[in-house]
């Protein structure tokens, strides 16, 4: 009964208003929709939303009459932010300064609306007092609008606070961007940069690494000796934040290797000659009282932290790294694999996943002598560890590598090869006949090779790849046979344009029009080949974000965002 009787005199009390003032309905008035307004009616702001943007703007005194004789506040601050006007400025940052986080965070939107960037320190500091976790987006969003380093020193702070007490992943992913932005990054920014790559959620597992790697990268110079330190292991602070989350320590250094391998610069290939040059101890006391899982990923993340360290070296193709890589290939006194040893005891494929690391890097860095060394592992290479298995399993990796540079006349050494392996492993060598018949059509011409990526079929029709194919009986394994074969022409063509064919103008060019390729491996296989460049392709800046814009509103295509990320990685190293 109250509830009612209080409905029926606010009515009483409008249509008195409207009277008073001699005015009609007429929803399409702006001065009619401002005092319904500020007499609290809620439809005036439906209506409002409703007007164009002159009649919107008529509206704004009645808006802030209404905010400041405390109406419907938190609706009309957004309707506020709906319709920048500086003349809510002081609305907005009245509204920043509430201790309710949803009406502070549309204060930060306004401010940002009107581009007020003397609040950005504001913004930040009220969003330091944020505890809802639905609420930290909106200050970043607007933080992006009006940025000053001043405030994204305030911003790492809290980067610096578990993902999941800020919001989730989306909060990190923000924040990395904003501090990416930064113009003379401080300490504490590269801090929370670098914390920010293993500051993730497990469960369900979400991840910003991407987003953090980029604004590293974006502050490499400076970011440098943080970036060392975690990868060697010793950043406190991020191998406390993974024991917490019962993740082990060496994640930091693989990330930290990840971003390593990407900077183009001599003391980054220095931290990792450094960890190559250190021995390698096996904690097998530990690993016999750890589980399964748990052993295989022990294996697994220090495989990935020297593959990754690896193919940093050969990205970056000086003589310094690429003696490194043939001091991890060859045995003998005072070469580094012999820093590795312990590793050959783990498994029968730790010897195999080692030297095949190392075997790309080799590849990648392009040398001519290189490839002579792979051919003779390609023939008789032997591991100490599992037999004549994992021999073949060395050769057959290695002579993918050959064959991804091949050159014309090599396909009776390719056959010595596979005549060289125990009858029963031949049939596993087959699909890679298609490296070398590619470089017998193609030979040097780099247009040859762009027309295979996009399209393998001349060398599938090759009389000597078609009647391989036609001699599988088995359906099931003529398709994966094919499939290897289509993927060996790939990789072929563009290892071949990224390596041997390089010093050609027209290569970088041409894998340059393939970053779009509808399909994930090549794109992936392209933004590698693109790392090897000193310098990008002409045009490849306008290539590259006309790409990205493209992708944009796509979603849910496995391996369409590690290709992005490929691209992005190539604008700002």
């Amino acid at each position: 009964m109250r509830r009612t009787l209080s409905l029926l005199l606010s009515g009483m009390i409008t249509i008195g208003l409207l009277a008073a003032c001699g005015m009609k309905e007429d929803w399409t008035n702006p001065k009619y929709v401002g005092k319904q307004i500020e007499a609290g009616n809620e439809k005036g702001l439906r209506e409002f939303q409703r007007l164009d943007d002159e009649g919107r703007a008529a509206c704004v005194p009645s808006l802030i009459r209404a905010y400041n004789n405390n109406l419907m506040q938190r609706e009309v601050v957004r309707a506020l932010v709906s319709a920048p006007d500086e003349r809510a400025g002081d609305v907005f940052r009245s509204a920043l300064a509430r201790p309710d986080d949803a009406i502070a965070a549309l204060g930060a939107r306004g401010l940002a609306a009107i581009n007020d960037t003397s609040s950005s320190q504001a913004i930040a500091e009220r969003l330091g007092a944020v505890t809802t976790p639905t609420e930290f987006a909106p200050f970043l969003d607007a933080l992006a609008v009006v940025p000053t380093d001043e405030a994204l020193t305030v911003v790492s702070r809290t980067l610096l606070r578990p993902a999941s007490r800020i919001g989730g992943i989306q909060t990190i992913r923000k924040g990395c961007g904003l501090l990416g932005r930064a113009q003379t990054p401080n300490d504490e920014i590269i801090e929370a940069l670098v914390f920010s790559m293993v500051n993730f959620v497990p469960q369900p597992y979400q991840d910003a690494i991407n987003e953090c790697e980029l604004a590293i990268l974006a502050h490499a110079d400076t970011a440098l000796p943080k970036l060392v330190e975690t990868y060697n292991g010793q950043n406190a602070r991020t191998n406390d934040h993974l024991r917490s989350l019962d993740y082990p320590v060496v994640v930091a250094r693989l990330r930290a290797a990840l971003a390593l391998s990407h900077i183009d610069s001599d003391a980054a290939s220095e931290a990792i000659r450094g960890f190559f040059n250190t021995p390698q101890e096996v904690p097998f006391g530990d690993l016999a009282s750890m589980n399964v899982q748990q052993q295989q990923n022990w294996y697994s993340n220090r495989g990935q932290l020297f593959q990754v360290s690896a193919r940093g070296l050969g990205y970056r193709n000086t003589e310094a790294n690429i003696a490194m890589l043939r001091s991890l290939e060859n045995t003998g006194e005072e070469m580094a694999l012999n820093n590795f040893t312990d590793w050959f005891q783990l498994s029968e494929g730790a010897e195999v996943g080692l030297r095949q690391s190392v075997h790309e890097a080799l590849m990648i860095g392009g040398h001519e002598q290189d490839r002579e060394l792979l051919w003779q592992r390609a023939e008789s290479g032997e591991v100490a560890r599992g037999g004549s298995r994992s021999d073949v399993m060395l050769r057959i990796n290695t002579l993918h590598y050959v064959g991804r540079t091949a050159r014309v006349g090599e396909i009776p050494r390719y056959e010595q090869v596979v005549a060289a392996q125990p009858e029963r492993w031949r049939g596993e060598f087959e699909s890679l006949r298609a490296y070398f018949v590619l470089a017998e059509q193609c030979t040097d011409d780099v247009a040859c090779y762009g027309q295979r990526i996009a399209d393998p079929s001349p060398v599938l029709e090759d009389e000597r790849i078609a009647t391989m194919l036609a001699g599988i009986e088995n359906e099931q394994a003529q398709t994966m046979t094919r499939n290897g074969v289509t993927a060996a022409i790939n990789a072929g063509a563009i290892w071949t344009l990224a390596t041997r064919l390089k010093a050609n103008p027209a290569a970088g060019t041409t894998l340059l029009g393939h970053i779009g390729h509808g399909d994930m491996q090549t794109r992936l296989a392209v933004g590698e080949a693109l790392l090897t460049f000193d310098e990008l392709p002409a045009g490849a800046t306008e290539a590259i974000n006309t790409q990205l814009e493209a992708d944009a509103d796509r979603r849910g295509v496995p391996g369409l965002r590690e290709s992005r990320h490929l691209l992005k990685v190539l604008l700002v190293r």
